[in-house]
């Protein structure tokens, strides 16, 4: 993340994710984005992704998934890759 003098944030992405998302869906592979961030920079990267699911403010991961493995029966821990960044994602890995 990066901030100007004025207080706005911004925020870089890496296109090679972006390349590697965007393999993963022409392979017919949902793709979902979980974050604790609350921005709209993030749902607009998710847009241009074209991320089949995007979910900003998660505080809960786990608990997240446990309520979208509920509402989406062909998702589940055991058919679900997860990829984090950080050490809050460790409880959802």
């Amino acid at each position: 993340m990066y901030y100007d003098a004025q207080g706005n944030e911004y925020k870089r992405f890496d296109t090679r994710d972006g390349m590697g998302i965007s393999r993963v869906r022409k392979k017919g592979i949902k793709v979902m984005i979980l974050t604790g961030e609350d921005t709209q920079i993030v749902t607009h990267r998710a847009e241009k992704l074209q991320a089949d699911y995007c979910f900003i403010g998660v505080k809960n991961k786990v608990a997240k998934l446990e309520d979208f493995f509920g509402k989406y029966q062909e998702f589940s821990w055991e058919t679900t890759a997860y990829i984090g960044d950080d050490v809050n994602d460790l409880d959802a890995m």
